[in-house]
């Protein structure tokens, strides 16, 4: 891929414009953020920080077909030590790269409180006056 340096990244790399005018952030593309609650887990809005609900049917399954393609960090606002028992007791851990407290440069985010931007911030303003997790 030809690029060009626009300006530098806050997490070390250079943001590029491809040759077909495309943002690349530098992101590995295969790196995916997992959200815990209300994703991979039994969360119901009840949140207790000494204690990390079941995980959810099929997330097992999801998480080992996805590792064969991807690079898994989980990401969550929990004790990551707390976070990393809960993958052992699931076991899971074998099958995430990391876990952290962060957003950082990935392909997506796979999160059950997030809106996805569309280009019309009148629309997105309408989703977030009306949004509801899918739990509720």
């Amino acid at each position: 891929m030809n690029s060009v340096k626009i300006f530098p990244s806050p997490m070390g790399e250079d943001a590029r414009r491809t040759d077909e005018g495309q943002f690349w952030c530098g992101c590995d593309r295969t790196l995916l953020l997992l959200d815990l609650d209300g994703v991979l887990n039994t969360y119901d809005g009840n949140y207790d920080k000494d204690y990390i609900p079941p995980i959810k049917d099929g997330a097992n399954e999801f998480i080992k077909d996805l590792s064969k393609d991807y690079n898994i960090k989980i990401f969550t606002s929990r004790n990551l030590l707390l976070t990393a028992k809960w993958l052992i007791e699931y076991n899971l851990f074998d099958y995430i790269d990391d876990v952290t407290n962060n957003k950082s440069a990935s392909f997506l985010i796979i999160d059950d409180r997030c809106i996805t931007y569309n280009g019309d911030f009148s629309d997105i303003k309408r989703k977030i006056e009306n949004f509801k997790v899918w739990y509720k």
